[in-house]
């Protein structure tokens, strides 16, 4: 589905949603693997979502089961770009993204670092 420059995949495990819907607009993300919920990403600044190829996030680790939870970006889609960030605990950990491509749209799953599993691809365009 394509709303306006932003992409959003659906999830089977859980409702995707992205994290800047247009400029100005934000969402938190729930993060499942496995079809439980183990954080959430976030927006932490006013300068996200505004096109300008920088977004500001915070990853945290809701679930607590041993593992913590990183948050890896794509961008395009298909090029692993890096790990931006890992929480151990639900006060999160701040990350930085800059645009690689110039079109203000990327991916980004969340990653259980004792596990290795992965969530699914999260779109989200605007930033």
């Amino acid at each position: 589905m394509l709303v306006g420059s932003l992409v959003v995949v659906g999830a089977v495990s859980a409702p995707a949603q992205a994290a800047c819907f247009e400029t100005g607009y934000d969402m938190n993300v729930n993060i499942y693997i496995g079809g439980v919920r183990r954080g959430v990403e976030s927006t932490r600044s006013t300068e996200t979502c505004n096109r300008n190829g920088v977004y500001y996030g915070k990853i945290a680790d809701t679930y607590t089961d041993g593992s913590c939870l990183s948050i890896q970006f794509f961008d395009p889609e298909t090029v692993f770009v890096g790990t931006q960030g890992t929480s151990c605990d639900s006060a999160g950990y701040n990350f930085t993204f800059w645009d690689q491509t110039g079109d203000t749209e990327a991916w980004f799953r969340g990653r259980l670092t004792a596990f290795g599993t992965v969530s699914n691809k999260q779109g989200f365009g605007a930033y």
